[in-house]
């Protein structure tokens, strides 16, 4: 059922376990809608829903969901921001309050702002120690050149320390649409159930016209290149091997992520038995897609001794 500001509602009903899991998608709120010289201000908005409300301080939050044991989660991907929720079916009213006020009136307050700032700037110091993600976050900007869905979802240590309270309102305003957004409940609900509390929590949600993006499209690469990052400490040599390939929408997306199972994609595949078991050269060497709505890319990675 679509309601009337626009939220899309679906519903799976299983009377097995008196439990409901709640799916919320904001399709116009993904990492790709950064400013363009500022990767990170999705996912530290999301990161801060969490954090203090209009009403209720990050504690008050916290406490209200722990409670009735449910789980709250928000975070935010290159498409779009995700919130789940799961709860038993008595205490699902308590959980859509908490999830509503999260997602309608977070308060962006300055003090939580620095604290995960300083939370995020000490993992980034750390990851950029790590030759994995170096090696991943370097694959993605050089085959998505030119594109948003190569920027690093997290931000870097120079946008993280610029980040202030209007970046993360002035997101929040232009891109939490109900217009562009759909909630799944699934467990013990019946659909009749589920739009009324969909209405209830969500249905005072005023839309916001939301501009398509002007994304760019990666372009496309032409023969072999090869980019080193030179770690001499480094024990473990990491390797990305890649190309642009298909967009989630794409018809033959089923049909190759079977074929990429196959390939690459679990621990009896063509790649890992040659390099693993066979050749005893990694721990293990898989390959993946990653299908965008824009656009995707097919990945091989794995890692070996440095002398290897």
């Amino acid at each position: 059922k679509t309601l009337a500001n626009g939220i899309k509602v679906f519903v799976v009903t299983d009377h097995s376990e008196p439990a409901v899991a709640v799916q919320m998608v904001i399709s116009s709120a993904g990492t790709t809608k950064d400013p363009a010289d500022m990767p990170g201000v999705a996912q530290m908005t999301a990161a801060l829903l969490s954090q203090g409300t209009e009403k209720r301080s990050a504690q008050e939050l916290a406490e209200a969901i722990d409670f009735v044991g449910g789980v709250l989660n928000a975070s935010a991907t290159k498409d779009a921001t995700e919130l789940s929720l799961q709860v038993v079916k008595k205490d699902l009213d308590t959980g859509l309050d908490v999830l509503s006020d999260e997602v309608l009136h977070p308060a962006f307050r300055p003090d939580e702002i620095d604290r995960q700032r300083q939370q995020l700037l000490s993992s980034l110091q750390v990851q950029y120690s790590d030759p994995e993600y170096l090696a991943s976050t370097v694959f993605a900007r050089v085959l998505y050149a030119g594109s948003p869905y190569g920027m690093p979802g997290e931000g870097t240590p120079t946008t993280v320390q610029k980040f202030t309270r209007d970046y993360f309102v002035k997101f929040h305003d232009a891109n939490y649409a109900p217009n562009e957004t759909l909630i799944a409940f699934a467990g013990d609900i019946t659909p009749e159930e589920a739009f009324a509390k969909a209405e209830k929590y969500f249905g005072a949600w005023s839309q916001v016209n939301v501009p398509a993006s002007a994304m760019n499209a990666p372009a496309p690469v032409t023969g072999q290149h090869i980019w080193l990052i030179d770690k001499p400490d480094a024990v473990q040599t990491q390797i990305r091997i890649g190309r642009l390939a298909i967009r989630r929408a794409d018809p033959d997306y089923l049909p190759l992520a079977v074929t990429n199972h196959i390939f690459g994609g679990s621990y009896n595949s063509l790649l890992n038995t040659e390099v693993r078991i066979n050749s005893g050269l990694t721990y293990g060497a898989n390959s993946s897609f990653s299908a965008h709505v824009g656009t995707g890319s097919l990945t091989v990675e794995t890692y070996t001794r440095t002398e290897k």
